[in-house]
């Protein structure tokens, strides 16, 4: 059985269920079924919410919160603050300030759809930074399944473009499909910022756009596996629909036309093959045998009536125990760790060394039309300050071009300009 109907749950429980396994999956949000009508249900309640934040689109269960990004206050004498009646209780110099969403289809039903792959450098930084740790495995370990990530998910990209900093791919791949086309604002930053440069510590780097691989739909490449080509997968409940991106610019918090890949898909294909998901359960506690330290079952709190929910914080539920052959928690990295926490287990390392992607937006005026508002909410970043010798001392980052709401651009009246003046973090770019 699999605590979580995320991405990972999902893709765990349709292997298993392939090679003929009976699988059942707990998952906290929503009873919902696999319909299109239901997936559009979520607009709804994005519409009746006052703060339109990402988490916003998807109905919660008062007993089982989530992070929001209104949880995150103000910054004082040097901490970062919370609000009041914020989901986490943190204390320390680094809080995590991210979200994630407790739904079935997990964060994938509002994430940007971004899929890069990390850099060779990245498994050992220890070794060429002196920060870190090492990593156990190496990139070309992973070769192999980032190609089986990108067939599940369905990426759309370039090789040659996404081959830089040390990325290489077996000698015949290609992406599953072509990549999504460049903005008319991609290519007037490209345009704006050939001559820019990044200089440190005797170190040069150039700035240049390039296109980003997406989960999303666009053409498909017919070179994939083999001159075999690939079929975009398209709505869940609707497979005409989504076949291709149709530039809503709303890709966060929710694709209308599931064109951009979330693990509902996934999910679906589990279900058709005997996969069992019950909502609106949340996982409570981990029974394990003191002696061997082998899980015994999971205990969890079934809540049948959603709609109460909404209204008694305390409602009723139902706490049942489900026992199995074999146990996977997959419901997010802070969630798992509570779990596991919340039922006893002692081992010092639970919890350690939660990583995230700071984000920092920043935006300006154009100097003209840029056209904001076509296609997703972003084709293309700047990937140049991903790597270099400057990691000994600050952190590598990309800059995130957004083809949605305010934007900066370089002036171009100074050609050497330094973007890290404007930029410290990974960021968007926002477009008027």
């Amino acid at each position: 059985m699999i605590v979580g109907a995320g991405i990972s749950g999902a893709i765990v429980a349709d292997q298993l269920a392939e090679k003929g396994h009976d699988v059942l999956i707990l998952e906290t949000g929503v009873k919902k079924d696999f319909s299109f009508e239901s997936y559009r249900d979520y607009l709804h309640t994005f519409y009746k919410n006052t703060v339109k934040i990402p988490n916003s689109t998807y109905p919660q269960n008062p007993n089982a919160p989530q992070p929001l990004v209104t949880d995150v206050g103000n910054i004082e004498d040097g901490i970062q603050q919370f609000n009041e009646g914020s989901y986490f209780k943190q204390y320390g110099p680094a809080p995590f300030q991210s979200t994630y969403t407790r739904a079935k289809g997990g964060t994938t039903l509002h994430w940007l759809g971004t899929c890069l792959r990390m850099l060779p450098t990245d498994f050992k930084e220890q070794d060429l930074f002196g920060i870190g740790k090492n990593w156990p495995i190496n990139y070309y370990d992973l070769m192999p399944y980032y190609r089986k990530a990108e067939l599940e998910i369905g990426v759309s990209a370039d090789v040659e473009e996404q081959a830089y900093l040390g990325v290489s791919f077996e000698e015949d791949y290609v992406f599953p499909m072509t990549k999504i086309p460049q903005s008319h604002l991609d290519k007037k930053l490209t345009e704006w910022t050939k001559n820019a440069v990044f200089e440190y510590k005797n170190e040069t780097y150039e700035y240049n756009v390039v296109s980003t691989p997406q989960g999303r739909n666009s053409n498909p490449n017919p070179k994939y596996n083999n001159g075999e080509g690939y079929q975009p997968v398209g709505a869940v409940g609707n497979p005409d629909l989504g076949q291709r991106c149709e530039g809503n610019s709303a890709c966060v918090p929710i694709c209308p036309v599931q064109a951009k890949y979330n693990a509902l898909k996934t999910l679906q294909k589990a279900v058709n093959k005997g996969v069992v998901i019950n909502a609106q359960c949340v996982a409570s506690e981990i029974q394990y045998d003191d002696k061997t330290g082998e899980v015994t079952g999971i205990k969890y709190k079934e809540y049948e009536d959603f709609d109460a929910l909404q209204s008694d914080e305390n409602c009723t539920y139902v706490e049942k125990t489900v026992k199995a052959k074999r146990y996977v928690l997959a419901a997010h990295a802070v969630e798992n760790a509570k779990l596991m926490l919340a039922s006893g287990f002692k081992n010092k390392n639970i919890g350690q060394n939660l990583m995230d992607h700071p984000v920092l937006l920043t935006w300006g005026l154009a100097p003209e039309k840029i056209g904001a508002f076509r296609g997703p909410g972003s084709t293309s970043g700047i990937p140049s300050l991903r790597d270099g010798i400057f990691r000994k001392d600050r952190s590598a980052f990309r800059v995130e071009i957004g083809n949605f709401k305010i934007v900066i651009v370089i002036p171009t009246v100074a050609p050497n300009y330094a973007i890290t003046q404007y930029v410290i973090f990974p960021c968007y770019f926002f477009s008027i």
